[in-house]
């Protein structure tokens, strides 16, 4: 099972759930990185005997958790990480590269009762997560979002929950002293044979992590950019190439190129914002006005290059700016461009998104547009 907090701004994905040592405090990171985030200090109180709940359902006081957003405050974050620290202890919790059948999405928090109180702004929390539910259930996962039973409104597509009883009922989960799942082996009396168990947990799960990532660099998705599927005969096998309307002379004057940047087979884009290596980039594709993109898989991003080819000395000296533009959304990236150091500019590309694309290229100092570019990518 793969666990996501939901929050106002979009689903925090719970990356990896780790037991320390008894005398580490309990902290909340990013991405995997050093940087820890403003919820550790109430995270650790969550943890700890005494003012938390964490340690009493699982015999250990001290674990370290990756997000891969950050969450500043609040405690809706409760319920979502003290599902995830139970499918953590029982082998159950999946990480960003593992397949999972059923995919959670959470708010809520939970009192030393374990009963499950308000948090509010339920439905634009719905709202935020609805496009990675979509996504995680085309991957063909079940998706359930649990919300406490005392928020209002409910949306009608969310299952409201009372108690931690009944949402690891939902999820057959054994909670420890409750009725949810058959009983697991009693833990050790000691601490240390306590935190041997866990390691060996933790061990296991490192192994089939390992092994989920290389069967997806095994098998790797048809490239993005093909030739249109034509009415006969069937679509061709040669090299990718792309669908191009006549151009003006103006692509001629500088080249942008554009990558697309795929989800191996069987993996959703957000299952993949921390194992940014399992992002499969495809050839860069030479990009002029009015091309049409026959897209194909998972297209997590679009990797747009400019190096200034085709201009004088003069006019490659300073600054430019990219500008994106497509659905509503504006992108821009500003700086030098050549050979040795092209301009990037990278934007997060909804899968089922047909909208067109402006793609605009000037100099900073603003001497006119250098060259304005609009595609489409057809499904």
């Amino acid at each position: 099972m793969r666990v996501y907090i939901a929050t106002t701004e979009g689903p925090a994905l719970i990356q990896r759930v780790a037991a320390e040592e008894s005398d580490i405090p309990p902290v909340v990171c990013l991405n995997g990185t050093t940087e820890t985030l403003p919820i550790s200090d109430a995270y650790g109180r969550f943890v700890r005997r005494g003012s938390g709940i964490v340690a009493k359902l699982t015999g250990h006081d001290s674990y370290r958790i990756d997000l891969d957003r950050g969450i500043d405050g609040g405690s809706s974050w409760q319920l979502g990480v003290l599902l995830a620290h139970l499918l953590m202890v029982q082998g159950r919790l999946a990480g960003p590269r593992d397949p999972a059948d059923t995919v959670i999405f959470a708010t809520g928090e939970v009192d030393r009762d374990l009963l499950i109180r308000p948090v509010g702004h339920i439905d634009r929390k719905v709202a935020a997560c609805r496009a990675a539910v979509d996504v995680e259930a085309a991957g063909g996962a079940r998706c359930l979002s649990l919300v406490p039973a005392g928020d209002e409104p409910i949306d009608p597509a969310v299952t409201a929950v009372a108690s931690l009883e009944e949402a690891a009922a939902l999820l057959s989960i054994h909670v420890p002293g409750g009725t949810a799942a058959p009983a697991l082996p009693s833990a050790p009396a000691t601490k240390e044979g306590r935190f041997s168990g866990l390691r060996a947990i933790l061990g296991l799960g490192i192994v089939l992590a390992l092994g989920a990532g290389l069967y997806a660099q095994r098998d790797r998705i048809s490239p993005l950019w093909q030739e249109p599927i034509p009415e006969s005969p069937p679509q061709s096998t040669a090299a990718p190439v792309v669908e191009s309307s006549e151009t003006s002379d103006q692509t001629g004057i500088a080249a942008v190129t554009v990558q697309a940047l795929l989800a191996p087979t069987g993996f959703s884009c957000p299952s993949l914002r921390f194992a940014r290596l399992d992002l499969v980039p495809e050839e860069p594709v030479p990009l002029a006005d009015g091309q049409v993109l026959e897209g194909q898989g998972a297209t997590c991003k679009l990797r747009y290059r400019f190096d200034g080819s085709g201009l004088g000395e003069t006019a490659r000296t300073g600054d430019f700016e990219m500008v994106w533009q497509a659905g509503g959304r504006t992108v821009k990236a500003a700086g030098p461009a050549s050979a040795e150091a092209p301009l990037i500019l990278e934007v997060d590309w909804p899968d089922e998104s047909d909208d067109s694309v402006v793609l605009t290229v000037s100099p900073e100092e603003g001497r006119g547009d250098i060259l304005v570019l609009r595609h489409r990518i057809a499904r």
